[in-house]
């Protein structure tokens, strides 16, 4: 994939479409994680066009001008609460040699497949939940996350971001659920 390069359009601020009659690559781009088909169309989110922006990879235009990634980046953050952080961990998962499908959970907001396969010849083996390392996770969310992979039968990797865009990766395997009882003692 090394000289495949893509030309998308930008339509509503959070959608890159690929037609696929101009672009003979799509597929090998699909098979690599790379938005999902829409028939006459390829879709990219918006992080997966940033980063084919950053590597090179794609074109992309708006209102027929090409617009470069700091153009892309601006657009897609005045609507996509996060996206600094949401593009670092996908950027970084995909530097490791993941491969990372985006999905519309905001708190999941990325499934990890192994290194060296397709999306279609394999499964997703984790979700990632994505934590500051300045702010604490809420409870709620890691239950949420938890119950969502346990369905999926995914594990959960916490992905914690600095401020610096340093990511440190915690792998969650096991869950344990434990009751407790407050006793009250009255005195006197």
């Amino acid at each position: 994939m090394k000289n495949m390069l893509l030309k998308g359009l930008l339509i509503d601020s959070t959608k890159v479409i690929i037609d696929k009659k101009t672009n003979p690559y799509w597929r090998a781009f699909l098979a690599n994680g790379y938005g999902e088909d829409e028939g006459e169309y390829l879709a990219l989110r918006p992080v997966e066009a940033l980063y084919l922006l950053d590597f090179g990879r794609l074109i992309l235009y708006k209102d027929s001008k090409e617009i470069n990634y700091d153009e892309a980046f601006q657009i897609f953050s005045q609507v996509i609460e996060n996206l600094w952080q949401y593009y670092v961990i996908y950027r970084d998962l995909r530097t490791r040699g993941f491969l990372v499908i985006t999905t519309n959970d905001k708190l999941l907001p990325f499934e990890v497949f192994p290194r060296g396969v397709t999306r279609f010849e394999s499964q997703p083996f984790a979700a990632v939940i994505i934590a500051e390392s300045f702010r604490a996770i809420k409870l709620e969310e890691l239950a949420y996350a938890i119950e969502k992979c346990k369905e999926k039968n995914l594990k959960l990797l916490i992905a914690i971001i600095d401020e610096l865009g340093d990511v440190t990766y915690y792998l969650v395997e096991e869950a344990l659920k434990a009751e407790a009882t407050l006793k009250i003692f009255r005195s006197g």
